[in-house]
């Protein structure tokens, strides 16, 4: 698509056979990671990598995602390459409209340490530099957070409406959705009620509580039909019912004991699925609810399928893992369970 958009040439046909052989190769139909994939991954390469990585990411970026950066800024650390990252709250944008003298005076340190090879002790200070939500900035060790680990979250029924969000083991239930790909996933979090998605929700936290890192879910569901998409959405719900959206993380279930195998679904059949939401750097305001809503297809970010397809999650199966910075006790402050 982006060879297409991009092709300026008045001849149309020279590149016509490379254009075609893209689009066969990136294999659209099954979406599986395949040969032509692994020759663009640069994570292959990694181990080349000498040089010292500045690397800066917009944490509200939906085109290249943060999970771009997060794997590429952990390999690098993996192989000992000198690293720092920037992560701002604005999107696909340079940190240079946000913060100007101080994203000049870090570049200046950077290079004038790595490529003119001035100890300026650039490497000693925090790896990590974020913007927080209300556009301050803090240094941070490094990212994610040392100091976050991760935290399980159990559903209760009432996901049609809003059902619970807490650390106690879930009852036996399970809960049907309708896919509805023609309703956005702003749409879906917002409903009171809705046959097209669940949601769940913690009690007001009584403390701030931050993640750092990917959150991800365990799910156990099953379809009525032979193929379908698998959304999950980590909301802020604010005091007066509206939710901002922290993160998305989507899964194809045909693709679920590897991303480059297609298996059939076997309609009723339960299938453990795991979903890794984009990685985010996040506070929760004191007043305010984490929240977990389920859906099939993401209007934005997955293909777009006839409604109908039905999906069943056992309630029992389904866990939902937080990256949250001062562990479960920190949980515990902010929701007592």
């Amino acid at each position: 698509m982006l060879a297409e958009y991009v092709y300026t040439r008045a001849d149309r046909s020279i590149c016509r056979p490379v254009i075609d052989r893209i689009a066969r190769d990136q294999d659209r139909k099954t979406g599986d990671y395949n040969a032509f994939w692994d020759e663009r991954n640069y994570l292959n390469d990694v181990g080349n990598v000498h040089a010292a990585v500045l690397a800066v990411h917009g944490l509200n970026d939906w085109n290249v995602k943060t999970q771009q950066v997060a794997q590429w800024y952990a390999a690098l650390r993996a192989h000992g390459v000198p690293h720092k990252l920037w992560l701002h709250q604005s999107a696909h944008t340079d940190p240079i409209t946000l913060r100007h003298d101080e994203w000049l005076r870090t570049l200046n340190r950077w290079f004038t340490r790595y490529l003119y090879g001035q100890r300026n002790g650039v490497e000693s200070e925090p790896k990590a530099t974020i913007q927080r939500e209300d556009l301050s900035w803090t240094d941070e060790p490094d990212w994610p957070s040392p100091a976050a680990s991760d935290v399980q979250l159990h559903p209760a029924a009432g996901g049609h409406a809003l059902g619970g969000l807490s650390t106690l083991p879930a009852s036996p239930a399970t809960e049907q959705l309708v896919d509805d790909a023609t309703k956005t996933v702003e749409q879906l979090t917002d409903a009171v009620s809705s046959d097209n998605r669940l949601s769940y929700a913690t009690t007001a936290a009584t403390t701030p509580l931050r993640i750092s890192g990917a959150p991800r879910i365990r799910l156990l569901v099953a379809f009525d039909r032979p193929a379908a998409n698998v959304t999950a959405v980590l909301v802020d719900r604010g005091p007066d019912g509206r939710n901002a959206i922290v993160s998305r993380g989507w899964t194809d279930p045909q693709n679920r004991n590897g991303a480059d195998v297609t298996e059939p679904v076997h309609i009723g059949q339960f299938y453990s699925l795991g979903v890794r939401f984009e990685p985010k750097d996040y506070v929760l305001p004191a007043g305010h609810r984490y929240g977990l809503v389920l859906l099939s297809s993401d209007h934005d970010y997955t293909l777009r399928p006839k409604p109908g397809t039905g999906l069943s999650v056992d309630l029992v199966g389904t866990e939902l893992s937080l990256p949250v910075v001062g562990g479960m006790p920190a949980l515990l402050r902010a929701f007592g369970r």
